[in-house]
């Protein structure tokens, strides 16, 4: 979807597929693929299961910025996804985020890329993020 564009949510839904226990190679395949191309990477509501963890490759996650919902989480959870996702929850964040909180703290889609108004073409933006970015 086109950032911000939610006009296309319900479109976008009716090809959500959930994980079976015998989950199907070429869509694991597919998402690990779609995960190591991206930027960004946000859970929300997203329980970390071991097998859902197991489904989508830890190593797929390296070098990403990961943001998530911790929202009803307990600390050995927390403690499993830093171990397994190298997550890196924020002390100063509420230990019990919500979806609303997590859209109101955090650019989940990263910066907006912004354009010169001279004839030079678009900006360079340099990323706003780290190896060990925070959540």
């Amino acid at each position: 979807m086109p950032y911000g564009d939610f006009t296309k949510a319900v479109d976008a839904s009716k090809s959500i597929r959930t994980i079976r226990l015998d989950p199907d190679k070429e869509i694991q395949k597919r998402v690990g693929r779609i995960i190591q191309e991206s930027t960004y990477i946000n859970f929300i509501g997203f329980g970390f299961d071991d097998d859902n963890i197991a489904l989508l490759d830890p190593k797929n996650f390296a070098d990403k910025r990961v943001y998530a919902t911790t929202c009803g989480m307990s600390a050995r959870t927390r403690y499993k996804v830093r171990q397994q996702l190298r997550i890196r929850f924020d002390a100063k964040e509420a230990p019990d985020m919500t979806a609303a909180q997590l859209l109101n703290a955090k650019d989940l889609f990263g910066p907006k890329l912004k354009t010169l108004t001279t004839p030079r073409g678009p900006m360079a933006i340099k990323r706003s993020f780290h190896r060990g970015w925070k959540i």
